[in-house]
């Protein structure tokens, strides 16, 4: 290894690093003793702090309910589109 390092030659990297930035926002929560004991005991498991292993598991929860909703939403609209074709079955039967 050299001793000293000409960093004049370097070009700094033009990317804005504030768009990646992650927004958090610190808040006060009353959670049950043994969800904290549950956390910090798999937060330990994973090497991670039990905040880090908190918000992961909320961003999943989050995830997943968004999911479910997108699932519904669209469930509901095929139903409805089967509503209408079933009734215009109906009609032409009955003509």
């Amino acid at each position: 290894m050299r001793r000293e390092y000409d960093l004049k030659k370097l070009t700094p990297k033009k990317k804005d690093l504030n768009k990646f930035k992650e927004l958090k926002v610190a808040t006060n929560v009353r959670i049950d003793l043994e969800v904290v004991a549950w956390l910090r005991e798999e937060s330990e498991k994973l090497s991670i702090p039990y905040q880090t292993l908190l918000n992961s598991k909320l961003k999943q929860s989050m995830m997943e309910s968004k999911k479910t909703s997108e699932t519904v939403n669209s469930l509901n609209h095929r139903l409805a589109s089967l509503e209408l074709v079933v009734n215009s079955i109906k009609q032409k039967i009955a003509v």
